[in-house]
């Protein structure tokens, strides 16, 4: 059977969630101040600027992390700025247009990604991210862009080394991740809004139910009364027919206390020739059986009485004992008005009673079915945030690493360094022992230690490639380093033309940048000599002295020879 009043309250439930659901903006189900605080570390921890649009008013929520190189240059020119305008408008067509994340590349140079956030189906908001490369930049292409826009060439080019380059799919994976994330927190903030409103829907039943309850007490303690007071008789007694209650009529129609009714049973007080009737009307009709029978008074007389009896059972209908209603027959002048009145009294009673207490439980279920997915809510929560805590600590880790990387590759640094002005002070110490005249100790061959050797000497592979200080300094395994030399193999022939067209152009500064990369490169993959002869160009752009540079250009070519040869295949 349909419970009506059940269905009609989900129905109500089910439309007020449906207008949540329908209604809320991103405003609504986010903390604007603890978004921005999570996207601080995020940004901190990856590297990677984050910006968060509603949708469709367009207005910016929260953003971090945005480059010095579009702020402080592409930004700041208004022909570069242009290029910045365009290319944000066409990636929000892309994003409506098509949906998920999209990737494009502006015409400064960088690209820039951005992702829908869908919560129910309905889009709420945009992730934008980007201002990133995802190969590595052509260096000329930039100094290009330098002049072109008026920019000061070394700020530019300053800001444009702490720009990352990342992966396409690794950025793509990240704009599905912030995307993602937000539309959780939105499905957890609508959860939580319709829980509350099913919550209040509960308690306002409850409230009702407690009234109704009252109303119930109310008609109880009036059946009680009337109970008491009534000139009929009533007996309760248990399925052995031991008596439980009687009224004041049923004991004064008997003769005796309640007392002694209890130390009875009905059987006790019935003559025998009316056993099997009553028991057949009690136990095979079982609800309102009405007949007539004779019980023995204390002092020993007959009473005829007209009983009606009404089964007690359980919630699953299991019989527990009988009430019945006795009407002395030697009195036919009681209002049989009277006993109708009071015996549908009765049954209304039982119905209202059981009816209620339906949708009590019913109430009860309904309020611990909130409160499981209240804890559903809550702990989804809470892993969310054990995982954003795990995130953290891991991208703080790989910090806190690659800035004792960087504090080593300084270190040595400076060790070689001191180590060649020891090598051209003891050069020039032995030419002033021999009285001999030299040219200058920078541009001539040290005799001995920091990888190189006497002329004439055998150069050993370990002086070319020192894979055991590469491993040591790169913290990974073989295949991480083989992934590094093949990456410096890649590279190393275009910075060398960089260099040869420096040199053609008598860009100094140029050349400079160009070998502190080279050499900052063979470092990390352990091309000992390939760093030696970087470090010499260096010295030698730093000096001024350009004749030099051609020379070490070929030396350095020979060194990239010699370094694939001690190769493993």
């Amino acid at each position: 059977m349909v419970n009506t009043a059940e269905t009609g309250r989900i129905r109500i439930v089910t439309e007020r969630s449906s207008r949540i659901e329908g209604t809320c903006t991103i405003l609504e189900l986010v903390d604007v101040k603890g978004l921005q605080k999570i996207l601080d570390e995020f940004s901190e921890a990856t590297g990677f600027n984050v910006g968060i649009i509603s949708y469709p008013d367009q207005k910016l929520l929260a953003g971090t992390g945005w480059r010095p190189l579009c702020n402080k240059f592409h930004l700041a020119c208004p022909g570069s700025a242009q290029f910045c305008s365009e290319n944000h408008g066409k990636l929000a067509q892309d994003v409506d247009d098509q949906g998920g994340c999209v990737i494009r590349s502006c015409k400064n140079g960088l690209a820039d990604g951005a992702a829908a956030v869908f919560v129910r189906g309905r889009r709420l908001a945009t992730v934008f991210s980007g201002q990133i490369f995802v190969s590595e930049p052509d260096a000329e292409r930039f100094r290009e862009q330098a002049r072109t826009h008026g920019y000061e060439l070394d700020s530019y080019l300053e800001a444009l080394s702490h720009v990352p380059v990342v992966a396409e799919s690794r950025f793509r994976k990240a704009l599905s991740f912030l995307g993602g994330s937000l539309a959780a927190l939105a499905e957890l903030k609508l959860e939580t809004l319709e829980a509350a409103e099913r919550t209040a829907e509960k308690e306002e039943d409850i409230a009702a139910l407690r009234q109704a309850e009252k109303v119930l007490d109310e008609r109880e303690r009036r059946y009680r009364e009337l109970y008491r007071s009534s000139r009929d008789g009533y007996m309760r007694c248990d399925l052995k027919g031991r008596f439980r209650e009687g009224n004041t009529s049923f004991l004064e129609m008997l003769g005796c206390t309640i007392d002694e009714l209890k130390e009875r049973t009905c059987w006790n007080i019935t003559p025998k020739k009316w056993h099997n009737q009553e028991k057949r009307e009690i136990f095979e009709k079982g609800c309102d059986a009405s007949y007539r029978k004779e019980f023995i008074k204390k002092d020993g007389g007959v009473l005829p009485v007209e009983v009606t009896t009404h089964m007690i059972r359980d919630k699953d209908n299991t019989p527990l004992g009988w009430w019945s209603q006795v009407r002395d027959l030697t009195d036919r002048k009681r209002s049989d008005e009277m006993l109708a009145d009071v015996r549908e009294e009765v049954a209304a009673l039982q119905r209202e009673r059981d009816a209620l207490e339906d949708e009590r439980e019913s109430v009860l279920r309904e309020v611990e079915r909130a409160k499981e997915e209240s804890r559903a809510v809550q702990n989804v929560l809470h892993e969310t945030r054990q995982r954003h805590e795990e995130t953290r600590e891991k991208y703080g880790q790989a910090a806190r690493d690659l800035g004792l990387a960087r504090e080593r590759n300084e270190e040595l640094e400076q060790e070689l360094e001191k180590l060649r002005k020891a090598l051209v002070e003891e050069q020039e110490e032995q030419q002033k022992d021999a009285g001999r005249t030299t040219k200058p100790a920078a541009d001539r061959q040290p005799a001995s230690g920091a990888g190189r050797k006497k002329r004439g000497g055998r150069i050993r592979a370990e002086e070319i490639f020192d894979r055991a200080g590469a491993l040591d300094g790169i913290g990974g395994g073989d295949a991480l380093l083989d992934e590094a030399v093949d990456h410096f193999l890649g590279r190393m022939p275009h910075l060398i033309k960089s260099l040869k067209d420096a040199q053609g152009e008598r860009d100094m500064d140029m050349v400079r940048c160009q070998a502190r990369a080279v050499g900052g490169m063979a470092a990390r993959v352990g091309a000992l000599r390939i760093r030696e002869k970087a470090l010499d160009l260096e010295t030698f752009s730093r000096e001024g002295r350009l004749g030099r540079v051609p020379s070490h250009v070929k030396k350095l070519e020979r060194e990239l020879r010699r370094f694939k040869k001690t190769l493993p295949s």
